[in-house]
């Protein structure tokens, strides 16, 4: 009898230590994250050019900047009709089709409000203008170097 009540015990302990060990397993599992090797595309950081139009006029009138990702935030600052931003390729004989159009804004801006572009825009080398034909304003000089 006491071979039979040793086994008996031997064989609970024996359970009570194999189900001890899967809910050790299972809070392990439950405490530990899980780590993935995921590749990350390093993407310059974009800047944001903000700039005011009044009437006729933006407040800024040349920019300088380096190549580059750039949004523009653009504030209409008084004026009693809407206006917008349009930034191109400085060249003769400019048409619309040369017109950056992620750099326009997801809409015109009535006065006190702000807009910013569709999409950032990579900016190489080189010259722009930017302007607002709503506001006929001048052709501004924005030289990357």
């Amino acid at each position: 009898m006491k071979k039979s009540i040793l086994a008996i015990s031997a064989f609970v302990v024996m359970l009570f230590a194999s189900c001890n060990e899967k809910k050790t397993e299972e809070l392990m599992a439950e405490e530990t994250p899980v780590t993935e090797e995921v590749m990350v595309e390093e993407t310059p950081a974009t800047e944001i050019v903000k700039l005011e139009e009044v009437e006729g006029a933006f407040t800024t009138t040349e920019l300088k900047l380096k190549p580059g990702s750039y949004s523009f935030e653009v504030t209409n600052k008084g004026i009693d009709h809407e206006v917008a931003f349009v930034l191109a390729p400085n060249k003769e004989n400019l048409q619309e089709s040369d017109f950056i159009a992620d750099a326009m804004l997801t809409q015109t801006i009535k006065d006190g409000e702000t807009a910013s572009s569709k999409m950032p825009v990579t900016l190489e080398k080189g010259e722009y203008v930017y302007f607002c034909p709503l506001n006929n304003t001048p052709k501004y000089k924005l030289i990357v170097e």
